[in-house]
């Protein structure tokens, strides 16, 4: 049994499809189809999902990311998607 969940990789022109604002650092928040999801920049052109488990886990133990910064701008994000 394969308990990894997929998550989507995508182009550049494919990401900015959606609303999107960039969250800190090389991350993302893009809103599609009246969903939310997390992207990591790991290109120049390429933008990778990230699970919600995966991104609490990275921003509770990061010493690199301005994690603070970067939760407070996602609660930013999904609060203006909401109105």
């Amino acid at each position: 049994m394969n308990y990894r969940k997929r998550t989507q990789a995508l182009e550049v022109s494919q990401f900015n499809d959606g609303k999107t604002v960039k969250l800190g650092s090389s991350w993302f928040a893009r809103k599609k189809d009246n969903k939310v999801k997390i992207y990591k920049q790991t290109s120049p052109c390429k933008f990778d999902q990230v699970t919600k488990a995966c991104f609490n886990l990275t921003m509770r133990r990061s010493k690199e990311f301005p994690t603070e910064m970067i939760k407070a701008n996602l609660r930013r994000f999904c609060e203006q998607e909401k109105q």
